[in-house]
């Protein structure tokens, strides 16, 4: 169980964990590990109408749209979980037309965009691999998958497109397990290659299918784009009495003048977790005007000054948790703006 009923995972979702945890029977993705011996599928649950399990006339309004569907399958299937989406039915026993309509059209729409690849690649077992294009093809979405009988060999890897001999990276991940589906912006390429950068043993590429999805339009969630950089990490089981104090140190971040985005990520999606205050120091000295908050989980910087060698900038995050049933962690990404 994720910890939300929003039918997604956070990323990376991995779906091994320890047997000594499964036993629990309340384990979520807080205990997730790659290197767990026991393979349990994470489960992505939410209602058709949002935060309504049950069927009303006034729950029908509530009904999510196709597009909320599509994107709830991309961050559960397409994370490598499951998604469990319910179905209620009315005071008859039926299943109103309305939901059935959605689901219907949920469903040929998955088909639409997913049964047939342009180009696939089967059962390879290495770290390397690539389609190459006999004409400029274009595309936006790699679905590929392990052997996750062997569990999660692929700890990193990157897509590569490359057009006129020229490589550039358009993806990087982690996690991928039975399913990843990796989505980008439309371009064209004379071929495509996927590097996987960190793994145990040897990974066994149950297939690679490439797609070009008509009407699609890239909206990337912040670790879906290769300009972000983990610069930190959280773990609400190192709070002392629900609080916790953490320093981000981002001079390997901020190496020149520029406005910079800090962005708090939850890798479980449990409620509790929240900063309640920052502050920014430069080359050691408290600097709030170069800070700005936007909204919960986001923080703008801001670097006029010339960044020599012997500069320092640094966040300090006092940080809470008032979650007492369930664990949490997460990490900070950071980019340049342009």
């Amino acid at each position: 169980w994720p910890g939300t009923e929003s039918g997604m995972l956070s990323y990376p979702a991995w779906n091994s964990l320890s047997s000594e945890k499964l036993k629990t029977g309340v384990s979520t993705q807080f205990d997730d590990d790659p290197d767990g011996d026991a393979w349990a599928p994470l489960e992505s649950d939410a209602p058709l109408y949002n935060h309504y399990w049950f069927w009303s006339k006034q729950n029908e309004t509530k009904r999510r749209s196709v597009e909320e569907l599509v994107k709830m399958y991309y961050r559960s299937v397409g994370y490598g979980g499951t998604m469990l989406l319910n179905c209620s039915p009315d005071s008859t026993g039926v299943i109103v037309e309305g939901d059935k309509a959605v689901y219907k059209a949920f469903g040929d729409e998955i088909s639409r965009r997913f049964s047939k690849p342009l180009r696939f690649l089967k059962d390879q077992r290495t770290l390397s691999l690539k389609l190459t294009f006999d004409q400029p093809t274009t595309l936006n979405h790699v679905v590929f998958g392990e052997d996750y009988r062997e569990g999660h060999r692929i700890r990193a890897y990157e897509l590569i497109g490359i057009k006129n001999g020229v490589r550039s990276v358009i993806v990087k991940g982690s996690s991928v397990g039975r399913k990843k589906i990796d989505a980008f912006t439309t371009a064209t390429f004379d071929g495509i290659e996927l590097k996987i950068t960190s793994a145990v043993g040897t990974p066994m590429i149950r297939y690679f299918d490439v797609y070009n999805v008509s009407g699609f339009v890239f909206q990337p969630e912040p670790n879906e784009t290769p300009d972000w950089n983990d610069c930190g990490q959280w773990n609400t089981s190192s709070f002392k009495n629900g609080r916790d104090t953490l320093t981000l140190l981002l001079n390997d971040f901020i190496r020149k003048p520029g406005q910079f985005e800090l962005k708090m990520l939850s890798d479980v999606s449990v409620t509790g977790t929240s900063i309640d205050s920052a502050v920014l120091l430069i080359d050691g000295t408290p600097a709030s005007k170069y800070l700005a908050r936007d909204g919960w989980d986001k923080f703008y910087i801001s670097r006029t000054d010339q960044i020599g060698p012997s500069s320092s900038t640094s966040v300090i995050l006092y940080m809470r948790s008032d979650n007492q049933v369930f664990q949490n962690r997460g990490r900070f990404i950071i980019r340049a703006r342009n």
